[in-house]
């Protein structure tokens, strides 16, 4: 069963679940935006009418679309290096609610995959890791043409 929300801004979020992992309620007609604090999305976007497993089933696909989005905005900027705080500010006026800690969780899979390459910047003054210079590889590049295909990442 495709799953789809709509969230406050107009962006509307597919996944796929099954019809028992759906709760009595209607998700479709749940007030608030789509995001999942324990995941990395932002609490106040989560719809509260999803049972666990369909709220795990809308986070990967969100993840999944989120990861696309990412590729498209590194190709966008022709091979030129992005700060992960303009990538998030980027994605926030794009609607896509998330975290730093979530930016950076969705960028680490990616370049495990071999579609982005970054730097990490150490601070003292900060808890984390600081990434700088992210870019788009040859092979994301490819995912992006559609060359080659990954199930994590929706291109679309």
């Amino acid at each position: 069963m495709l799953l789809a929300l709509k969230t406050n801004s107009g962006k509307i979020f597919k996944a796929y679940a099954k019809p028992s992992a759906l709760t009595s309620s209607d998700p479709l007609n749940s007030p608030g935006n789509m995001s999942i604090d324990s995941t990395g999305w932002r609490k106040d976007s989560v719809p509260e009418k999803l049972s666990p497993s369909a709220a795990r089933a809308l986070a990967a696909s969100a993840s999944r679309i989120l990861r696309g989005a990412i590729l498209h905005l590194l190709q966008e900027q022709g091979g030129e290096p992005l700060n992960s705080d303009v990538l998030l500010g980027t994605l926030d006026r794009l609607h896509y609610r998330i975290t730093a800690v979530k930016l950076a969780a969705e960028l680490a899979y990616l370049r495990d995959r071999g579609y982005v390459d970054y730097e990490e910047l150490k601070v003292r003054e900060l808890p984390r890791v600081r990434i700088v210079r992210v870019r788009i590889t040859a092979k994301g590049t490819d995912l992006l043409e559609g060359t080659v295909t990954d199930e994590g990442v929706d291109v679309e």
